[in-house]
């Protein structure tokens, strides 16, 4: 009994609060509407319209939220269009409304991806070390980089659905992994980028994506090689493999890669141009060259001496990515809606 008796108290009281906050509530309404109406005509005659028709109230409350989404939305294409501003109001404003910032074919690139992908570029770009030898990019350099790299992650999203191609949960997962500490990563994402970790799987699965799409359609050498740093060396390593010994033998007493001496040399899969980028267009030019199975000449690079197997050629386009994207973009139909 004393239970229901303290439960029955417990629900007057409440009770009693919310009646006096209607009744304020009410009191609060009715002076501010006196006040508004008394001096804003239109509000007068809307409050006698409402009491004559109370239906209409939901009528002009859609008008007025009708209204004011359109008015947010005139703002918000002034600030990312003609004004082209980075502003906290126009990140909003892109999450909020359908603004385009560019199309290819017949799919968009929102404003809101551009604006983000931007934010990191800006706060990455505000840390970076000052140096007196190189100019740091413009703003309108930044916003170009974005922009067609936007582009070319919808191309290449376009180019693999057409062959089938995708990122599995534990593709991702895997990579994500191999980055480190997911605390590690969210912390240093966040202060160099301002980046969240969905934004930056986000990120990182589009990566993955690029180089699948990348091997299916580049032709992508597997190599070993001897590097020396003497001539002398790199011959008499050469002669050795040819004569019949194991190359992966050849490796493990004359290259002075200690890397990839212990497991006979191997440097993994190349494309065209990375190699050339990486240690020398010589040695790129020799490779292209060679059968499957076949040993280079030495060739000198920056590194020193090399003698290279080539073990796989896979099918593909004998070009660099560069120019295979070049070819891909032509492709397709795309407009800028951003201005840079």
């Amino acid at each position: 009994m004393d239970n229901l008796a303290r439960l029955k108290n417990i629900l007057e009281t409440v009770l009693e609060i919310a009646a006096k906050v209607v009744r304020l509530v009410i009191q609060i309404y009715q002076r501010v509407w006196l006040f508004l109406h008394t001096r804003i005509p239109i509000l007068g005659a809307l409050v006698r319209r409402h009491i004559k028709n109370p239906s209409t109230v939901f009528l002009d409350t859609a008008i007025l939220i009708l209204v004011v989404y359109i008015g947010f939305g005139i703002v918000g294409f002034v600030q990312i269009y003609p004004k082209k501003a980075e502003t906290p109001l126009a990140n909003n404003l892109s999450e909020l409304y359908p603004f385009p910032a560019a199309k290819v074919d017949a799919t968009l690139v929102w404003s809101h991806q551009f604006l983000s992908r931007l934010n990191f570029l800006n706060t990455f770009s505000s840390q970076a070390p000052t140096d007196a030898s190189s100019r740091p990019p413009t703003d309108s350099e930044l916003r170009k980089r974005v922009l067609e790299g936007l582009i070319e992650d919808r191309v290449i999203y376009l180019e693999a659905e057409k062959r089938h191609i995708g990122v599995t949960g534990e593709e991702l997962k895997i990579a994500f992994d191999k980055q480190g500490d997911p605390n590690e990563i969210k912390q240093k994402i966040s202060k160099l980028y301002n980046m969240t970790l969905i934004e930056y799987q986000r990120i990182l699965a589009e990566q993955i994506l690029k180089e699948k799409v990348k091997n299916a359609v580049l032709v992508r050498w597997h190599l070993r090689h001897i590097l020396t740093l003497d001539l002398s060396s790199a011959n008499e390593a050469k002669k050795q493999a040819t004569a019949g010994k194991d190359f992966a033998e050849v490796a493990k007493t004359f290259s002075q890669d200690a890397k990839t001496a212990s497991n006979g040399g191997d440097i993994g899969f190349w494309r065209k141009g990375e190699l050339a980028a990486q240690i020398s267009p010589g040695l790129e030019e020799a490779i292209s060259k060679l059968t499957v199975n076949q040993i280079s000449d030495p060739v000198q690079t920056q590194f020193g001496y090399q003698v290279v197997q080539l073990l796989e050629r896979s099918d593909g386009a004998d070009q660099t990515y560069e120019d295979w994207y070049k070819e891909a973009l032509s492709k397709h139909k795309v407009k800028r809606f951003i201005k840079i």
